[in-house]
């Protein structure tokens, strides 16, 4: 997957999905760790822990970082996955502190209802 990533920054998950024969839970996870995204949770003393597929409450870098990245790298181009990594990384530092709390705020609000409903479906905070 590594070599495919290489060859081309602008493929997506459903095509490493497919070219790979893998789940989209693996490709996110083997995404993730050669970014090395998790690494600073851990240094920090954060546990890092896993959730269920498709479940869009329980994650909230999708609606809040993965935007936040998205408008601040639009237009740039990467010849290395290491220059991505670099400048996601670039990014993240200049990210208030606040805003990171907030967001691991409310989904400790999240996981607590999650597991209150039986992980049955829930909406709102």
């Amino acid at each position: 997957m590594k070599k495919d990533i290489d060859e081309d920054l602008h493929i997506s998950v459903r095509e490493l999905r497919d070219t790979n024969g893998l789940s989209y839970g693996a490709v996110h996870t083997i995404i993730t760790e050669h970014l090395h995204m998790k690494k600073p949770l851990r240094e920090l003393g954060i546990q890092v822990l896993p959730h269920p597929a498709y479940s869009p409450d329980l994650a909230p870098c999708d609606f809040w970082l993965f935007p936040i990245l998205k408008d601040r790298l639009a237009g740039r181009k990467f010849d290395r996955i290491q220059d991505l990594a670099k400048a996601v990384n670039s990014e993240l530092r200049t990210m208030p502190e606040e805003d990171y709390q907030g967001v691991f705020r409310k989904c400790q609000i999240r996981l607590k209802r999650c597991l209150e409903s039986h992980r049955e479906y829930f909406e709102g905070l």
